[in-house]
């Protein structure tokens, strides 16, 4: 057999290997590409990524080694708690158990008829007698408080106190490993709703189990929705997902009529309290020591007082407000801070989805 009987051969010879060096080559590329959107890298480097017609029983086709690995290797890695969250988280967590611990069980209840009759004068509606009796003046300001401290949260929480844990279900990319995962992805909504009527006793579970969020660009682009800053508040747009009520609501708590409303309501009760007189002092320390209500609604309002600076600061970071460090002792002033600096803080930068 001559050499010109193998030449019609010869291109049939190297269809393979033509085929294997191209499909290296388009893998390669993709793998690069994938660098810069880690989400994909592992579509990308995956040996199932693309087909391989044409090769038969020849051994498959490694794509660009480096490349995949470098892809791999700058994928994000999934959210963690560090041992300061996990400590914090346990402390708060520990502080809310002996708080309720605490006023179910041994805080001072020497006069339940009295409270019943102080909750029904506090509370409108609730049809109490017009007797001419008056409530301790101290004790309507901080009752009143407690409701203006809420909303206070409602205004740092709801916008930009969202939860960084993992889904339910999450795979291992996503932060969870297939079952219930932990931190829990916690939202704020129902908690804020809640301490309306039971203060830190409901919003204490979702302080203690609050994860920061990832960063935006760790995250899958389907849930890009807000800005660049994972922590600041999401695109109205985003919440419309979930129906029209929650980004009417968020737009009320950015809203500087809302802020007005709160740093006015705050000004007055403590003006309420601050103006009430030695003698009012003195008989609300008396109902400190004797009524359940009056003790327990105290301790409520220390412990919210005592966690709101950090979600001041929170907010007023996610906002690049170049305040942040006067934002901090606002949030140490007891009510009246925290109403002052929603009053201050500059509006949410909202960037719609393109």
């Amino acid at each position: 057999m001559t050499l010109s009987c193998l030449r019609p051969s010869l291109p049939a010879a190297l269809a393979p290997r033509a085929a294997a060096s191209s499909l290296r080559a388009a893998r390669s590329r993709r793998c690069a590409f994938a660098k810069r959107s880690p989400a994909r890298a592992l579509a990308a480097c995956s040996p199932s990524a693309s087909p391989r017609p044409g090769l038969g029983s020849r051994t498959p086709l490694s794509p660009s080694r480096s490349a995949c690995r470098a892809a791999r290797d700058e994928r994000p890695p999934p959210p963690s708690t560090s041992l300061v969250d996990a400590a914090g988280s346990l402390a708060a967590l520990a502080l809310w158990g002996a708080l309720l611990l605490y006023a179910l069980n041994f805080s001072p209840n020497q006069t339940p008829a009295r409270d019943m009759y102080f909750l029904a004068k506090l509370v409108p509606g609730s049809g109490a007698p017009d007797d001419g009796v008056a409530v301790n003046r101290v004790f309507a300001a901080l009752f009143n408080a407690m409701g203006v401290m809420p909303a206070l949260y409602a205004a740092l929480l709801i916008p930009a106190g969202r939860s960084g844990g993992a889904k339910r279900g999450a795979g291992e990319g996503d932060g969870g490993g297939g079952g219930f995962p932990f931190p829990p992805r916690l939202p704020a909504f129902p908690f804020v709703v809640g301490s309306f009527a039971l203060g830190f006793f409901a919003l204490g579970p979702y302080l203690a189990l609050w994860t920061p969020a990832p960063a935006a660009e760790s995250l899958p682009e389907a849930d890009r929705d807000g800005p660049r800053d994972a922590t600041a508040p999401p695109n109205p747009e985003a919440l419309e997902k979930n129906g029209a009520v929650g980004a009417v609501a968020l737009r009320a708590l950015e809203s500087p009529v809302t802020a007005a409303i709160l740093l006015l309501g705050a000004l007055s009760q403590a003006w309420l309290a601050a103006t009430a007189g030695p003698a009012a002092w003195n008989e609300f320390a008396r109902l400190f020591d004797e009524s359940r209500l009056v003790h327990v609604t105290s301790l409520d309002f220390l412990a919210l007082s005592s966690f709101i600076p950090f979600w001041v600061s929170l907010d007023a970071g996610s906002r690049k407000w170049s305040g942040a460090s006067f934002a901090a002792a606002l949030g140490a002033v007891p009510l009246v801070g925290p109403a002052l600096y929603l009053a201050l803080r500059p509006k949410a930068e909202w960037k719609k989805k393109e």
